[in-house]
């Protein structure tokens, strides 16, 4: 008997139609590490994780910036994807349609339905496609880091530096894209990119609760490298260090004497930035991957 592979690379052809019932694990908080790890190994599962985080990431900022809202609960909406695809699969779609309460109750909410249609297209996307990109990946790994980190308050940013500067992802509690950047933090960088293309920038505040707030900035300062500013505000007591590292490896560490520090120059690869107290305890810490295609 053949022994299922269990290294499969992100590289090869993705399973079509995976029994496995991805969603419904991911959502419960025991058997989420279970859901992760099969994922791991199934490029199909992997992408209905995908597509379920980036669907979350773009309700959550739909709808605080619009008045009329589902009133259908995110994770709702997510167990009856699951369990409408269940019952396709099963041969049991009729009776799924005209029994299960949480369809009914979407189906007859035109902005959840729309949401609910959406998540079906994107999980019935066809089965020859291009190999997931290594973003992707980064984005799933920023999920599993945050949830096993001991560090205070841990997030994460994907950034795509091609053709101006892009937010691809990004994994964490309070966000606030900030596009005018017009208020941008002064830098001390006078790259020709920085002054003449307004693409070449994007602002976040990011709120802690330990009520301060940070305000990262990434400013494309050459084609294929970013400049990270950090600017804290309305810290009681500001932390001692910052650092920064790379794949593990110590770049740079400051004193926080001031509420900035910057980080010029940063290439593609994936980043580290601590804040740390005066214990030496690692507080905050953000994960930025910079990719350049």
């Amino acid at each position: 008997m053949k022994r299922k592979n269990q290294s499969k690379s992100f590289t090869e052809e993705k399973q079509v139609n995976c029994s496995y019932t991805v969603l419904k694990k991911y959502l419960s908080d025991r058997s989420r590490p279970e859901a992760l790890k099969h994922a791991a190994d199934c490029l199909d599962c992997m992408e209905k994780l995908v597509a379920t985080e980036s669907w979350l990431a773009t309700r959550v900022q739909e709808n605080a910036l619009l008045n009329d809202k589902s009133q259908i609960e995110s994770g709702v909406l997510l167990s009856t994807v699951d369990r409408y695809l269940t019952a396709r699969q099963k041969g049991k779609l009729e009776t799924f349609l005209a029994q299960d309460k949480n369809y009914l109750r979407v189906s007859s909410d035109e902005t959840a339905y729309k949401e609910f249609q959406q998540l079906l297209m994107a999980y019935d996307s066809p089965s020859t496609i291009k190999p997931t990109p290594l973003y992707l990946k980064k984005i799933i790994q920023n999920r599993l880091a945050v949830k096993s980190s001991e560090v205070a308050e841990t997030s994460g940013l994907v950034i795509l530096l091609k053709d101006g500067i892009r937010l691809l992802s990004g994994a964490m509690e309070g966000l606030f894209v900030m596009p005018d950047t017009g208020q941008a933090i002064a830098t001390r960088s006078t790259s020709t990119l920085q002054q003449n293309n307004d693409s070449g920038a994007l602002q976040f505040m990011l709120s802690g609760s330990d009520s301060g707030q940070i305000q990262y900035q990434v400013v494309q300062d050459s084609e294929d490298t970013a400049m990270l500013t950090i600017h804290l505000e309305n810290f009681t007591v500001l932390p001692k260090f910052v650092n920064l590292k790379k794949e593990g490896r110590l770049l740079h560490s400051f004193s926080m004497k001031n509420n900035v520090a910057y980080f010029p120059q940063l290439g593609e690869g994936s980043y580290c930035v601590e804040l740390k107290d005066y214990a030496g305890r690692i507080t905050r810490r953000m994960d930025v991957h910079v990719f350049n295609q």
